[in-house]
């Protein structure tokens, strides 16, 4: 039998995980069943402004938000994360925090000050594959925290959320190679 995570669950890399890909990376999980697992990693700002991936005349091209490295697969596609209600075309993980929408979902959001983070690519894992890195100790696990997604202090991210997940981290550097 398969345990499956909770909608907006985070996945920490391990400490000593060396995949360039998610080394040292949060993962909020959008969703974990039988037929996979897809997540956004939340702790890689692209130097790239938001604006410069979004369609001309939608009225989101003054943002001046930075787009996030999703994960390795579909490069060609922006995903939306938003606070608020759920909207046509979107989800809720969990209170406050949603997944899906379009530029009408963003321009929404904004009119109404709600919040919005913007990723190019997902983490993905075919039916099974996550639950077999669970288990053999790849991925540390936390419950929904949806403040998480709006934290902008991603870049000690990983390293503030590692001892929360694992207390054998908290009486020493999570990496130690960065000392």
């Amino acid at each position: 039998m398969t345990l499956h995570l909770p909608a907006g669950g985070l996945l920490l890399a391990q400490p000593a995980m060396q995949d360039p890909w998610f080394e040292a990376t949060v993962v909020l999980l959008c969703r974990h069943d039988d037929q996979g697992a897809f997540g956004l990693v939340l702790n890689r700002p692209l130097e790239v402004p938001v604006a410069t991936v979004l369609p001309e005349g939608g009225g989101l091209t003054a943002l001046d938000e930075p787009l996030f490295w999703g994960g390795p697969v579909g490069h060609r596609r922006v995903h939306l994360l938003h606070d608020g209600p759920p909207r046509p075309g979107s989800q809720e993980l969990v209170p406050g925090l949603c997944f899906g929408g379009d530029a009408e979902t963003a321009r929404a959001v904004l009119a109404e000050g709600g919040r919005l983070r913007f990723f190019l690519g997902y983490a993905g894992w075919d039916g099974g594959q996550l639950d077999e890195e669970l288990a053999a100790g790849g991925w540390l696990v936390l419950p929904p925290d949806p403040r998480e997604a709006w934290d902008d202090g991603w870049d000690s991210q990983w390293e503030r959320l590692v001892p929360r997940a694992d207390r054998r981290w908290a009486a020493r550097p999570a990496r130690p190679d960065l000392n």
